[in-house]
Order: structure tokens, then C-alpha cells, then sequence
């Protein structure tokens, strides 16, 4: 009984350790998950109008080689402009006339 005791304490002590590790990454693996903005779609827009003026027709947020962006489609002069902004940075990227 006394071995069976052991092994019992021993398979606890192993369990919990794998436990507390689990716990532990866990938290790093979710936290690459998604980029969190740093800005808001809002000061993206404000952004694009004061760089390339215009009148906004359309705003969302996109991916861009895995990197969180903000498209924003300015009209201007008869003429749209698409305007990417790196949500995290709030730097223009690229702006495309289509």
C-alpha cells in the first residue's frame, strides 16, 4: 500500500506540473492569435482624408500579408482612391487609384 502511495503522490506531482505549464504558454499562444489595433477605424479614416482629402465611400478593416490594415476608399475629382493603413502603426501603406 505504502508504493501505491508513492506512485499516486508522484503521478499528482507530474499532472500538476503539467497543469501549471499549460496554464502558463497558454496565454502566449492566444496572444499571437490577433494583433490587437492600436488605432481605431475612426483615426484611420481622419488619416487617409487629411493626407489625400476627398470623400470617404467606404471603410473596413482587412488583412494585408497577414498584417492587420484599414482600407479606406476615398472619392475624389470623380476618381477613387484606396488608401491602406497599418492598424497597428497607423502609417499609410499604400495608397491604389482604381
Amino acid at each position: 500500500m505504502n508504493r501505491l502511495k508513492k506512485h499516486s503522490i508522484h503521478y499528482l506531482q507530474v499532472g500538476l506540473l503539467l497543469l501549471s505549464l499549460c496554464l502558463t504558454l497558454a496565454p502566449l499562444q492566444w496572444s499571437h492569435a490577433e494583433p490587437k489595433a492600436e488605432i481605431s477605424l475612426q483615426e484611420a479614416t481622419d488619416t487617409a482624408l487629411k493626407q489625400f482629402g476627398g470623400e470617404v465611400i467606404k471603410s473596413e478593416s482587412n488583412k494585408q500579408n497577414g498584417t492587420p490594415v484599414y482600407v479606406i476608399r476615398l472619392l475624389s475629382n470623380g476618381r477613387v482612391k484606396e488608401v491602406h493603413i497599418d492598424s497597428q502603426s497607423g502609417k499609410v501603406i499604400a495608397p491604389n487609384k482604381e
